[in-house]
C-alpha cells in the first residue's frame, strides 16, 4: 500500500584526485624493498619493515614470471599490500631458457600480463616494468643488441593494451644495467641501448610517466655524474635524444643496495638524504628483503636461518619514515531501499550494500561513511575493512527532527575527514505525523454524543509505538498527529471508547489525514476493563 522507491546506484567515478601523475609535493614514502618468490608472511613483514616507523605506503617490487600467477594468486598478495598499506611493483618477466638467457617476450607473453593486470586491482594504481636490464645479453634473449627491435615493438603493443583495460597503469620500460660495458651480444652500453630502442620504436616513451632505474654504488655510470643520482643524468641522456617529457618523469629505484656491510649502509644513507628531497622521486626498493642462495645471500635485509634482520635491513626498519599519501581512485556500486514519504521526528532505518571499486581498502577510521545535506541525526553501522571488490553493508539510520519538505540528501565516503566519492542521492518528503479520523461513531442506539477515546498503534513486533487520547464530539472522533508511526509498516491499532469494548484493525498510514470507518461500539465494558465480563453483566442488570 506504500510507495517505496528502490535506488540503485551505479558509480565508478574519480571525484576530487586525478588519477595518472603524482602530484608535485604530495607526501610520500620512499622506503621499499625487492621480493623475490615471497610468501604471503614476506610480504607482510617486508611492508611492515618499509612502514616501520610511522610510515605508511612504502613499496615492494614483485617479480612474476609469465604464467607464475592466476590473477587470483596476485590479487591475494594485493590484498595484503591494502591491509598493510603498501605499494606493489610488478615487474614481469619472461621464463630462462636451457642456455640460462630470459626468453624474448612473445604475443602469449602479452596475453598473460593483460589478463592479469584485467582482472587484478593494484593500491593506488598499478605500477609495471615489462623486463629488466635488457643491454645484458642474458636478460634479451642472449643478444642485447640484435633483440632490441623485437623488444621494442612488443613494449609498444603490450603497453597499449595494458592502458587498454587499465587507463591509469604505470607502465615502465625495463631499467639498464649502467655499469654495462659495450660488449654486444652478450652486454650493451646504457646509451647505445635507449638510442637503438628509440630508433626502432621512436614512441616507446610515449604515455610513459615513471622511469624505472637500478642505482647501485659500485661500478661505473655510463651516464655520468654521482651514482647517487645516476638517473636525474639519465633522464637527461633521454631527453638528448628525442624523449620530450624525460626530465619531468617520476622514477622508481627497482633495484639498489648492495651487500650488508658498513659502505653499503653509508651509502644508503647518504642516498636516501638526497632521494628525500627529489619530489620525482617515488620509491627506492632494496634488492633484496630475502634470499637464500649464493648469489644474493649478502644482498638480504633478512637472515636466511632464522629471519631475523641483517644490518641492512635493521638500518632500513629502524629509519624514520613519513605517512605517505599515494592517489587513489574512487569508486563504487551503492544500492538501498529508501522511502519517498517519511515522518517527521521519527527514525528510518535501511541495510546499504556499497561495492568497493576503489583503488584502496576502506578502513575504519580512516573512511567513513558521511550523510551530505541537512543536519539531521544519522549514523551508519560500524565496519572494520572493506578490500577492493569486496561488500560494505551497514544499516544506516536517520531522524529528519521535525523538517517538513523534500530535502536533497547524498551519501558521500570521506577519507580523512574529506568526501571523495558521492555515492547516492534521495529526496524523500518528509511529513508531519498522520491523522487520524473516524466520522461516524455509532452505539446500537445511535450516534456517540460524547465520550473520551483513545487510540493505540502495535508494531509487528507488538510493541506499542503510539498512544494518542482524543474525544468522540457528535459522533466524530479526530488525532491530529498519530505520533511514532511510519509510512511504510503495517500496524494493528486499537479504538478504545470510554466505557466500550475495544475494537481493533490493520493499517496502513499515508501522509496528511486518513480515514477509518469504524464497527459499531458497544458501551458494555462498565468496568473498563477491555472486556465484556461477569462484573459488566452485574452493572448492567443492577442498572
Amino acid at each position: 500500500m506504500r510507495k517505496y522507491i528502490a535506488l540503485l546506484f551505479l558509480m565508478a567515478c574519480t571525484l576530487f584526485l586525478t588519477p595518472h601523475v603524482l602530484a608535485q609535493g604530495r607526501p610520500r614514502n620512499i622506503y621499499g624493498a625487492h621480493l623475490i618468490s615471497p610468501t604471503h608472511d614476506e610480504i607482510r613483514q617486508a611492508c611492515r619493515t618499509v612502514n616501520a616507523n610511522s610510515g605508511e605506503w612504502g613499496s615492494l617490487v614483485r617479480v612474476i614470471r609469465e604464467g607464475e600467477m592466476k590473477p587470483e594468486d596476485l590479487q591475494a598478495e594485493y590484498n595484503i599490500a591494502f591491509e598493510e598499506k603498501c605499494l606493489y611493483i610488478i615487474r614481469f618477466a619472461t621464463n630462462i631458457d636451457d642456455g640460462g638467457n630470459w626468453q624474448l617476450p612473445t604475443e602469449s607473453t602479452t596475453e598473460y600480463i593483460v589478463n592479469v593486470i584485467k582482472n587484478t586491482r593494484a593500491p593506488s594504481h598499478g605500477y609495471y616494468q615489462l623486463g629488466n636490464e635488457l643491454n645484458r645479453g642474458d636478460e634479451l634473449a642472449g643478444d642485447c643488441l640484435g633483440n632490441i627491435p623485437a623488444y621494442a615493438q612488443w613494449f609498444e603493443i603490450t603497453k597499449q593494451k595494458i592502458l587498454e583495460v587499465d587507463k591509469d597503469a604505470e607502465v615502465m620500460v625495463a631499467p639498464v644495467d649502467k655499469a654495462s660495458p659495450h660488449r654486444p651480444p652478450t652486454f650493451c652500453d646504457a646509451k647505445i641501448f635507449y638510442r637503438e630502442l628509440l630508433n626502432a620504436q621512436p614512441t616507446i616513451f610515449n604515455n610513459v610517466s615513471t622511469l624505472a632505474t637500478h642505482t647501485y654504488f659500485n661500478g661505473h655510470n655510463m651516464f655520468g655524474g654521482p651514482l647517487i643520482s645516476s638517473y636525474i643524468a639519465e633522464k637527461k641522456y633521454l631527453f638528448q635524444i628525442g624523449v620530450d617529457h624525460a626530465l619531468g618523469m617520476n622514477v622508481i629505484v627497482t633495484e639498489t643496495g648492495g651487500d650488508t656491510g658498513e659502505e653499503t649502509l653509508a651509502n644508503i644513507q647518504k642516498a636516501i638524504s638526497a632521494w628525500e628531497k627529489d619530489e620525482k622521486l617515488l620509491s627506492f626498493n632494496i634488492f633484496t628483503y630475502n634470499a637464500c642462495d649464493g648469489n644474493f645471500a649478502s644482498f638480504s635485509m633478512v637472515n636466511c636461518s632464522d629471519k631475523s634482520r641483517t644490518p641492512l635491513g635493521e638500518f632500513i626498519y629502524s629509519s624514520q619514515k613519513i605517512v605517505g599519501e599515494p592517489e587513489f581512485t574512487f569508486g563504487a556500486t551503492t544500492t538501498g531501499t529508501f522511502v519517498r514519504d517519511l515522518a517527521e521526528n521519527l527514525d528510518f532505518s535501511t541495510e546499504i550494500s556499497l561495492i568497493n571499486k576503489s583503488t584502496d581498502a576502506i578502513r575504519r577510521g580512516e573512511y567513513e561513511l558521511v550523510l551530505l545535506g541537512p543536519s539531521f541525526e544519522y549514523s551508519f553501522s560500524d565496519f572494520h575493512i572493506v578490500l577492493p571488490g569486496k561488500e560494505l553493508k551497514t544499516t544506516f539510520t536517520m531522524n529528519p527532527g521535525r523538517t517538513v519538505g523534500c530535502p536533497t540528501l547524498r551519501f558521500g565516503l570521506a577519507r580523512k575527514g574529506r568526501v571523495v566519492l558521492e555515492l547516492a542521492e534521495w529526496t524523500p518528503c518528509i511529513h508531519q505525523a498522520p491523522i487520524l479520523e473516524f466520522p461516524d461513531l455509532r452505539y446500537p442506539t445511535g450516534q456517540v454524543e460524547l465520550a473520551n477515546a483513545e487510540v493505540q498503534c502495535f508494531d509487528k513486533n507488538e510493541q506499542i509505538v503510539a498512544r494518542e487520547n482524543g474525544q468522540i464530539k457528535a459522533g466524530r472522533l479526530v488525532i491530529e498527529h498519530v505520533e511514532g508511526v511510519n509510512f511504510v509498516d503495517e500496524y494493528r491499532c486499537v479504538l478504545i471508547a470510554e466505557g466500550s469494548l475495544p475494537q481493533q484493525w490493520f493499517m496502513h498510514f499515508a501522509p496528511g489525514e486518513n480515514i477509518e470507518e469504524a464497527n459499531t461500539l458497544w458501551p458494555i465494558d462498565k468496568n473498563q476493563d477491555g472486556q465484556f465480563s461477569l462484573t459488566d453483566i452485574l452493572n448492567l442488570y443492577s442498572q
